[in-house]
């Protein structure tokens, strides 16, 4: 089945999303969607460089976790790469 581009800009405009600050995010240990070892040889210092040039390309996916933290499901080494850049002073750590 193929979609025109109007249909799929209509559910990307119904789909909820939730802006969470950096630092409410925390690496989730329950939901996982890949297993360690089985992603990208793009090291984080490099996925870090890129996300500072470019921003963060894709979405991570996220649940609420507990005290107002919410657990990173997909999208964990952007979590890291995000983290560095913050520990380094190079984005906010609310970014």
């Amino acid at each position: 089945m193929k979609f025109t581009q109007a249909e799929i800009d209509a559910v990307i405009a119904a789909s909820p999303r939730t802006t969470v600050p950096l630092n409410k995010l925390v690496l989730s240990v329950d939901y996982q969607v890949r297993p360690g070892g089985s992603t990208s040889k793009l090291s984080i210092a490099e996925l870090a460089a890129s996300i500072k040039d470019s921003g963060v390309l894709q979405n991570l996916i996220v649940v609420k976790g507990v005290q107002g933290q919410f657990d990173v499901c997909s999208g964990g080494r952007r979590l890291e790469s995000l983290s560095l850049l913050a520990s380094s002073g190079e984005i906010p750590d609310n970014y």
